[in-house]
């Protein structure tokens, strides 16, 4: 379980009939922090199968119960359970009778019918995010730094305008115009000194690699 999140659902698939959607389910599930997958009468199961498609959900795999019937599939649930039907029919009405609420997700009228996998990603994704995962920190960058300073974008955006003037950018364009644009460009991207300095070089280069063409060079 991922710390500090509540405990995760358990993904009950009933009676799935094809090996790469349980795979992909297994998949997502890993992707999206559950950790107890049931399968009810599955028609295939294969767990080297299901690995060798979901690489490195070994651990997931080897948690995966079979169970012969959905009743017992839920039987110690408390509203903690997110329960998907046949790819070809979906859930009976007495399996339905089952369930504490039914989910509809929105689709295209002119296209309704989600693949068993796309179903699963889209509630996995929407009950990591109600546990509090959209709030987990990102992975951090690889190169860390400071945010930018003020001086450091005054430098930048010197260059800049050095840069544009050399390729007579400004000819039709009024000057304080374009800068102030390109400033609140700038700020908007809120550049860290690593950027900031990368952006600055990019302007200079500009100017060098003018000045070292030869007159009249293409």
């Amino acid at each position: 379980m991922e710390a500090g999140l509540p405990r995760s659902p358990i993904l009950v698939l009933v009676n799935p009939q094809d090996i790469v959607n349980i795979a992909s389910a297994v998949r997502i599930a890993k992707n999206f922090g559950i950790e107890r997958i049931r399968l009810v009468n599955p028609e295939v199961f294969d767990p080297y199968r299901i690995e060798g498609i979901a690489h490195n959900t070994a651990d997931l795999v080897a948690r995966i119960e079979i169970l012969d019937s959905l009743e017992a599939a839920v039987a110690d649930c408390v509203f903690t359970a997110v329960l998907a039907g046949r790819e070809d029919r979906g859930l009976t009405n007495a399996e339905l009778d089952l369930c504490h609420a039914l989910v509809t997700i929105s689709t295209d009228p002119s296209h309704r019918s989600l693949n068993l996998a796309q179903a699963v990603a889209v509630m996995a994704y929407e009950v990591w995010n109600a546990r509090g995962g959209e709030v987990l920190p990102v992975k951090p960058p690889r190169n860390r730094a400071d945010p930018a300073t003020a001086a450091q974008l005054e430098e930048l955006f010197a260059d800049w305008t050095r840069a544009l003037w050399a390729i007579d950018f400004f000819k039709t364009r009024r000057p304080e115009s374009v800068m102030r644009s390109f400033r609140e460009i700038v700020f908007r991207a809120d550049l860290d000194g690593r950027e900031a300095s990368l952006v600055r070089a990019m302007g200079i280069e500009v100017v060098r690699y003018l000045e070292r063409r030869p007159p009249g060079g293409s």
